[in-house]
């Protein structure tokens, strides 16, 4: 048994401490490059238990109130087994016992006591980037423009910066955008005063973001951006997180005016799209598009399985007749993401980018393009 004798006495709602640890372990991995980061790092400041999550590129704090007896207490605990002890507690106040001295941790609660081990923090990484610069964002913006753009990054590890959402912020614009190299997609809001930068956010930080750190906050974001790292300050929690090596590409001269225009309803085009890729050829996934006037044929085939599928929908088109193929699970991706009603595509030809556009009420633009395949006729 942990003696109460030499520790750090730490009381807190279970509930509370295990609300704000469920978001960290999403951070942490679950084969570390370091045996440390399976743990959290544990500090006390004051009346505040700060907890610091990471796999060694993204590190995610939180800071929870508590009642404490000493404010120099630093360690690291087991991560995945706190967070199931804490999952499984009912909702009452518990006692932590930091016993530094004997290397464990005691929990304590109105029934019984559990211990579990505690290791020092001395291998745990450190990160810190001097000479960076305060952006602020409001949380609608930023969760708005990675939602139209993280999901269509690269998972190609070769091309680090392709793996990101590049943000971008110029005289009088903010671009942020997501590239696969088949899809590229640009959201483009006003500066409104913005400092001018580049920065490379990584996709997994983009989706802790979007998927958790965003989905309950209010206000603005705090972004501290420096040459090697990125700082979100969101409520009580800190994510800082290394910058991508390598330059992401000049893509604002492929957003271009494509002279053909279509507009159809996105939910019967979603659903039309999903029933005829059960017929496509799984590897490419080929879906063809026939325009006409005032209809879009979607067609599919897989000779190897003797399938064939056709739809015809009702759809606004004036031009010209064109037949374009596309990977249906890329274009399906992609319009799922268009937000409103209706998808307004611009084409040009059988052998060039399809865009999709958006606008906002806001001055804010979205601007989706996706790369043809060849069809075979």
């Amino acid at each position: 048994m942990v003696s109460e004798l030499a520790t750090t006495k730490v009381i807190v709602s279970s509930g509370v401490m295990s609300r704000f640890l469920g978001t960290l372990k999403s951070t942490v991995p679950s084969n570390p490059v370091l045996p440390i980061l399976d743990h959290f790092r544990m500090e006390t400041e004051g009346n505040t238990l700060i907890v610091t999550a990471s796999d060694n590129i993204d590190f995610l704090t939180t800071r929870i109130p508590v009642e404490s007896s000493n404010d120099e207490l630093i360690c690291c605990v087991p991560a995945k087994l706190l967070t199931d002890c804490l999952a499984s507690l009912p909702e009452q106040p518990i006692t932590l016992l930091f016993n530094l001295e004997d290397s464990q941790l005691l929990i304590r609660t109105d029934t019984g006591n559990y211990e579990l081990p505690l290791t020092e923090a001395i291998d745990w990484p450190t990160n810190t980037d001097d000479g960076g610069f305060d952006v602020s964002l409001p949380v609608e913006q930023l969760q708005h423009a990675l939602y139209h753009t993280a999901f269509a990054t690269s998972t190609d590890d070769s091309k680090p910066a392709m793996g990101c959402v590049a943000i971008e912020s110029g005289p009088s614009l903010l671009h942020f955008f997501g590239s696969d190299g088949n899809r590229l997609i640009r959201v483009e809001r006003p500066n409104n005063g913005l400092h001018p930068f580049k920065a490379l956010l990584p996709r997994k930080a983009a989706d802790l973001l979007l998927n958790k750190l965003l989905k309950e906050a209010a206000g603005d974001v705090l972004i501290i951006v420096s040459p090697k790292t990125i700082l979100f300050e969101i409520g009580p929690y800190e994510l800082l997180t290394r910058q991508a090596e390598g330059k992401y590409p000049d893509v604002n001269g492929l957003f271009v005016q494509n002279p053909y225009e279509l507009e159809i309803g996105k939910a019967d085009f979603i659903g039309r799209l999903k029933t005829l890729l059960l017929f496509a050829t799984k590897n490419t996934a080929q879906i063809r598009l026939d325009l006409a006037l005032n209809k879009l044929t979607l067609s599919a085939d897989n000779d190897d399985m003797k399938r064939r599928a056709k739809e015809t929908l009702l759809a606004s088109y004036q031009d010209d007749k064109m037949a374009i193929g596309f990977n249906g699970q890329l274009l399906l991706e992609l319009v799922q993401h268009v937000d409103g009603a209706l998808i307004s595509f611009a084409f040009r030809s059988p052998y060039k980018a399809a865009f999709i556009q958006e606008q906002t009420n806001d001055d804010v633009t979205v601007t989706s393009l996706i790369m043809p395949l060849m069809l075979n006729d």
